[in-house]
């Protein structure tokens, strides 16, 4: 296996944060934030730099095209599998991806990127885990205060709760 350079540790830091990595966990020359963006250039990438922070980020037109695909993406209709993962979560607000993924019977991970992306429901990562809620711009649309409006909603959430405790 190849050794990285610095610059390449800090970039590949960065990558898996998915956020900013402290400088502090590196020894920092003077070039190296020079380095950094000389190998994110052909990449279209960005070097965000802080005085405590380094991170990475798409290029202000990687940015934009990127924006407009998701555009385009939230115009068309919501798939079956996005509907039932709506659904669950609807009915079983403060579900996790694996308790989707064992109603459902199939992987939920792109339904639930589409559904967070068009704002129908949000993630909440609390005690080491994700769970998922409908927002409140879904619950407006759909009518109601609170999911417990829902029609049979105490019926299909205890028998959600019961297939998943077991």
């Amino acid at each position: 296996m190849t050794q990285l350079t610095l610059p390449q540790k800090i970039i590949q830091h960065c990558l898996y944060e998915g956020g900013p990595v402290k400088k502090s966990n590196f020894e920092i020359a003077p070039e190296t934030s020079s380095e950094i963006r000389n190998l994110l250039t052909p990449l279209s990438l960005e070097l965000i730099e802080t005085k405590d922070h380094f991170e990475i980020a798409l290029s202000s037109k990687m940015n934009t095209e990127i924006s407009k695909q998701k555009i385009d993406d939230m115009k068309t209709e919501l798939s079956e599998s996005a509907l039932q993962t709506l659904t669950v979560v609807l009915y079983k607000p403060g579900t996790t991806k694996p308790e989707i993924d064992f109603i459902r019977g199939v992987d939920s991970v792109r339904s639930l990127k589409s559904l967070i992306t068009r704002g129908l429901i949000y993630k909440n990562f609390e005690k080491n885990k994700n769970s998922y809620f409908p927002s409140s711009e879904t619950l407006k649309f759909l009518g109601l205060n609170t999911v417990e409006n829902l029609p049979d909603y105490p019926e299909i959430n205890a028998k959600l709760t019961e297939l998943i405790t077991g």
